[in-house]
């Protein structure tokens, strides 16, 4: 007995659903705090920088401090040079 639906088809079929059921995009704010932690009372030029990162969501106002900066950087730099080799 041989079926009428093809492999493909079920395979988009499945897809088409994905789509459908996706939640809309939500725009976030990004909010960067850059202060300066002084090391040494007598030389402020020995002062050094602290960066701070929270993300958050407009829907319910909250935002969350991102704990490894390093590794949410070299993730987005690996993406856009990804993406950057795509479009050339």
């Amino acid at each position: 007995m041989e079926s009428s639906i093809s492999f493909a088809d079920l395979l988009n079929q499945g897809f088409s659903r994905l789509e459908k059921e996706a939640e809309p995009l939500q725009s976030l704010f990004v909010e960067f705090v850059v202060e300066a932690v002084p090391t040494n009372p007598y030389h402020p030029e020995l002062d050094v920088l602290a960066v701070s990162l929270r993300i958050g969501s407009h829907l319910n106002k909250r935002s969350y401090i991102v704990k490894n900066l390093y590794d949410i950087f070299t993730r987005i730099s690996d993406r856009f040079s990804l993406y950057r080799k795509q479009t050339i």
